[in-house]
């Protein structure tokens, strides 16, 4: 029986380098993101939809026999790999709804491995990566950022409903102390030590078809070297829409993030009191600043026609 842990978070905050790490480990393998999830949510689901299934009186022996289903369909997937523990990815490890069934499954409580980052540097790393033509538009409605705002909000859930399961994973405390991050690993999930190469890591194994199914390219490459691959600051690179990935870091107890006042706001708030010279000046000021800006240019507008 091998042991089966998880390895979940929020995009571009360095899973798939983690992963690529902890598969230096002799007893570790790490995956790409799996497709198991997604097999045990169909397995259960045909189950629970089964009319023969249901024809079946004893309802406990019922669900024992789909916990042994599950439980054989996990140890079946990785039966060939011969390392004692199994680190599957998948965000959707670490949501409240899966970590009870997968409690029921395994035997035992999950451990799930959480990487984080703050959300403007996961929504900047997207667009340095993807290069869209319109980088607002973007930010606005691609998938990519739907997919940032989903796993915060699975990630925040499930530790809420177990946060004993969880060890996040902070992005920048792996780039700068990775020894130290490993450390906690290991205790968390029990591992003997192991000294790690940063400088030689291989993600070959870990490889997913960025291009052919997400249409961008190196979405999960691995750097043989840890380390920094840039210095842009995401304000920088999100430009007037960064206070909009401002979010609280549940993971050091943060409840709320007090950020500075847009101009946005104090033009309104000039507007209201009649101090529209003012909601003027601000208006000009934000057409150089941030030209693509739709609600300033909106704002502007209606200075313009008053």
């Amino acid at each position: 029986m091998k042991n089966i842990y998880f390895l979940a978070g929020l995009p571009r905050s360095g899973s798939t380098l983690l992963a690529a790490i902890l598969n230096q480990h002799p007893s570790v393998h790490a995956t790409a993101t799996s497709g198991l999830l997604d097999v045990l949510v169909g397995a259960l689901k045909a189950w629970k939809e089964s009319a023969t299934v249901q024809s079946v009186f004893d309802e406990k022996e019922n669900q024992d026999e789909l916990q042994r289903i599950l439980r054989n369909i996990c140890q079946t997937k990785y039966e060939k790999i011969n390392k004692p523990i199994i680190i599957d990815k998948a965000r959707g490890w670490s949501s409240d709804i899966n970590i009870p069934t997968m409690t029921n499954v395994l035997g035992y409580r999950p451990k799930i491995i959480a990487t984080v980052r703050n959300i403007p540097d996961c929504a900047a790393s997207f667009v340095r990566i993807a290069k869209p033509r319109d980088k607002y538009e973007f930010l606005r409605s691609d998938q990519f950022i739907a997919h940032i705002k989903e796993s915060y909000q699975t990630l925040q859930t499930g530790f809420v409903y177990a946060p004993d399961s969880i060890l996040f994973v902070d992005y920048d405390n792996l780039m700068q102390d990775p020894g130290k991050q490993l450390d906690r690993i290991h205790k968390f999930l029990e591992l003997p030590d192991h000294q790690y190469d940063f400088n030689n890591l291989d993600g070959t194994n870990l490889r997913e078809r960025d291009e052919e199914i997400w249409d961008v390219k190196g979405l999960h490459e691995v750097k043989p070297k840890l380390g920094y691959q840039h210095k842009e600051d995401p304000k920088d690179v999100l430009g007037y829409m960064y206070n909009n990935f401002v979010q609280p870091r549940f993971w050091l107890n943060e409840r709320v993030v007090p950020g500075p006042i847009h101009k946005l706001d104090l033009q309104l708030a000039a507007g209201l009191v009649g101090n529209f010279e003012e909601g003027l000046r601000l208006a000009n000021e934000l057409e150089v600043e941030e030209p693509w800006n739709n609600r300033a240019a909106f704002n502007r507008g209606w200075y313009k026609l008053r």
